[in-house]
């Protein structure tokens, strides 16, 4: 599939695309707008962002009805919460059963979201990353089937960021990539609570809904180890492990087919579309804000489609 104003050798370097209105390439907001948006917010007349009828206004737009609401820094209401193993930011919560244990991958965000560039932009690339990242660890955090989010990743600003938000966060030791991140981060789940549920979970579903994330934990609850594809078909956004069970990751690619051929029950649920989601690629994106994204990305698109400034002409005397 060809981007809309690359060729598919520059897509794949990854240009930079221009912003200048004075050249027939077509700017981010083009990209983002192909098709129709059935409920993305449309950019005002007067070039002062995006505004719907949709929009919840609170510290940015959350693009759909049910898209979270808090405000960027403000954690969502949660039950009673303690601290245990003496780190202040191990936050659980108290539920009915034992709930999940959620573990969130994220490369350093000078790396992350690198097919993205094209639509974004080296520059607002890595923001934009983070903003995925923390509109899911925030759902997350607002499931009430989970009770801790650890995020393993080695780049301090998301650590401090989603550290903020409620979730733990451990480096990256192995430094191997996403399967072995996530191994770590089992092992540092289950060495501090054995009987725990372990999910690993993207971290670029930026239109994730808490009620649709609990209709696959409850789901997975039913199986020893199970996963959900993506959007797509091909990868997976979801593995889940019941206690006593390993959680065997094998993300990356056609991963769908590894964890169906490693003996993982596929999760087929209608109705959770914000957890299928993820955003590797503007079209990605453009089904992302559709559905509706959390008010992180939903700011960051705003920066993104915002109308760029005329270039004079040369030698117009302006």
């Amino acid at each position: 599939m060809l981007i809309v104003g690359f060729t598919r050798n520059a897509a794949s370097r990854y240009q930079k695309p221009i912003l200048r209105r004075d050249t027939g390439t077509p700017s981010p907001l083009a990209l983002l707008r192909r098709g129709p948006l059935r409920t993305v917010a449309q950019v005002s007349p007067r070039g002062g962002g995006l505004s719907s009828s949709s929009i919840r206004r609170r510290d940015g737009p959350s693009l759909h009805p049910n898209a979270p609401s808090w405000a960027p820094g403000e954690r969502p209401s949660r039950r009673r919460t303690r601290h245990q193993g003496g780190r202040e930011n191990d936050t659980v919560r108290d539920t009915d059963g034992p709930g999940w244990a959620l573990l969130v991958p994220l490369k350093p965000l000078r790396l992350a979201k690198s097919r993205l560039t094209p639509t974004a932009g080296e520059a607002l690339r890595p923001s934009l990353a983070l903003a995925f990242a923390e509109d899911t660890v925030s759902a997350a955090l607002a499931c009430p089937l989970v009770r801790k989010v650890l995020v393993v990743t080695d780049d301090p600003l998301a650590g401090e960021r989603l550290t903020a938000l409620g979730a733990a966060v451990t480096p990256d030791r192995p430094g191997r990539g996403l399967n072995a991140a996530l191994a770590h981060g089992e092992s540092t789940v289950r060495n501090e609570d054995p009987g725990a549920a372990v999910a690993a979970l993207n971290a670029d579903l930026p239109a994730l809904r808490p009620a649709e994330l609990a209709r696959v934990l409850a789901a997975a609850g039913e199986r020893s180890r199970s996963f959900l594809a993506d959007a797509a078909g091909v990868g997976t956004t979801l593995l889940a492990a019941m206690p006593g069970m390993p959680l065997e990751p094998a993300f990356g690619g056609r991963s769908r087919s590894r964890h169906d051929a490693s003996g993982a029950t596929e999760l087929l649920l209608d109705g959770v579309e914000s957890v299928r989601r993820d955003v590797d690629t503007g079209d990605d994106l453009r089904d992302a804000l559709a559905l509706g994204v959390g008010p992180r990305t939903a700011a960051r698109v705003r920066r993104l489609t915002a109308p760029a400034a005329p270039t004079a002409s040369a030698g117009s005397g302006r």
